[in-house]
């Protein structure tokens, strides 16, 4: 590095940049808080309004798409914005319109279709309400994704046992065929 530190300093424009995104940065730092305290009793309503007034600036000034946010920052976004939506159904209007910027957003409509956890609080939200949030965000393309049953786990050895004996056969039967029959098959 040659005697530069690291992390780099940031540029001039760097700054600006996270001066521009302040309010956003402030409740996505919240979030995050929230999400790692022992004590969600709620969804906290000061973060969610600096989060949705964030939102709304940034949009106009189309700053969604800077690279300043992390992809673990998006998801918590999401799953907090879902929570508020859970909890607070007098707040609709204000969640509609945060999950329509947002959905906007490449990176943060990326998120919304790739993440397991995003999947998951969806597949646990009261129908109507996931609907409403698929709708918003321009995501109706994810509903498919939601109907589907989750992955099955594997057991260990990372080989599910074949229905008919074989490589691995049925528990209690020998491998590669059914149990009391001739290895190989009947």
């Amino acid at each position: 590095l040659g005697g530069r530190s690291w992390p780099l300093p940031m540029s001039h424009q760097d700054v600006a940049l996270r001066h521009r995104c302040a309010r956003l940065l402030q409740a996505l730092l919240r979030i995050e808080a929230w999400q790692n305290s022992e004590a969600k009793d709620g969804a906290d309503l000061e973060t969610f309004s600096m989060m949705t007034k964030g939102c709304s600036e940034l949009e106009l000034e189309g700053l969604l798409e800077a690279p300043i946010y992390s992809n673990l920052q998006i998801e918590a976004a999401w799953l907090f914005l879902f929570e508020v939506r859970r909890r607070h159904f007098n707040r609709r209007m204000q969640i509609q319109d945060c999950t329509r910027i947002l959905g906007s957003s490449h990176n943060w409509s990326m998120v919304l279709f790739g993440s397991k956890k995003i999947h998951e609080s969806l597949r646990n939200m009261p129908p109507e309400a996931c609907m409403e949030i698929l709708e918003d965000a321009k995501a109706m393309d994810l509903q498919s994704v939601l109907q589907r049953s989750p992955m099955p786990q594997l057991p260990p050895g990372g080989f599910m046992p074949e229905p008919n004996g074989g490589p691995g056969g049925p528990p209690g039967g020998p491998p590669g065929g059914p149990p009391g029959g001739p290895p190989g098959g009947p």
